[in-house]
């Protein structure tokens, strides 16, 4: 998912940065997530979070986040289809 696919990172004209999931068919588990592009490093903590507590893919992409933010990317790259 780009970050150019959230209101955020399109205000910025943020075009190089994206966000990559690897979920687990079965169970939805988080396996993996990438996220290249300003501000990785922050929005990558609430997957380390949900990783950490065995949180599935659903359970991120199902919640609230703020808008207008580049933290909508989470949500979109997790429920994006595979």
């Amino acid at each position: 998912v780009s970050y150019f696919d959230t209101a955020k990172g399109e205000a910025m004209q943020e075009k190089d940065g994206f966000a990559k999931t690897i979920i687990e068919a079965e169970s939805g588990a988080i396996l993996g997530f990438h996220i290249v592009g300003p501000s990785a490093a922050i929005l990558i903590q609430e997957v380390v979070n949900a990783m950490t507590y065995d949180q599935t893919g659903a359970s991120i992409a199902g919640s609230v986040h703020i808008h207008p933010a580049l933290s909508e990317i989470i949500p979109l790259a997790l429920s994006s289809p595979r």
